[in-house]
């Protein structure tokens, strides 16, 4: 018997784990695999994981004064081709274009650079994303892995 994997994890470790834990929460529908080959783990999760983290997305551009990005609401039309890192508009530009937070609401009134994504493709969540976001895929380039790191450092920060 074959089974199908959708996504392959390749170690255990607190990232490993971290991205298991946000696939699964934002798409159950996939089947993940993590793949370790310890049998032991050999991390803590505690305050030294967070104080390591926090300085490495400080020492790689981090600007405390902004978030990573924010999950929103495309209007109906929008052209896919704009979500892509590539496209960067000023906040205010998306709103013109009818882009609102998740629950509907204005986005901030901030003069900030920003690019929607779409981690899933079509039809998947919506994300408006910042300087930050890049910072941290600096750290590791996977999408799901940048929105899952931006989710926490959200959930540490108070939101």
């Amino acid at each position: 018997m074959t089974r199908s994997i959708d996504v392959a994890i390749l170690g255990g470790g607190l990232v490993g784990n971290l991205l298991a834990r946000q696939l699964r929460r934002h798409s159950p529908e996939l089947s993940v695999a993590m793949f370790e080959r310890d049998t032991e783990r050999t991390y803590k999760v505690g305050e030294s994981t967070v104080e390591i983290a926090a300085n490495y997305l400080s020492r790689s551009g981090w600007k405390g004064d902004q978030t990573w990005g924010r999950k929103i609401k495309l209007p109906s039309g929008f052209d896919p081709a704009l979500a892509d890192l590539k496209v960067r508009k000023k906040i205010g530009a998306w709103q013109r274009l009818g882009i609102r937070r998740a629950d509907g609401t204005d986005l901030p009134k901030r003069d900030l650079i920003s690019s929607v994504i779409l981690p899933e493709g079509k039809g998947g969540p919506a994300f408006l994303v910042y300087d930050n976001y890049r910072t941290i895929l600096k750290w590791n380039r996977s999408s799901y892995f940048a929105v899952a790191v931006g989710s926490l450092a959200d959930g540490i920060g108070g939101g």
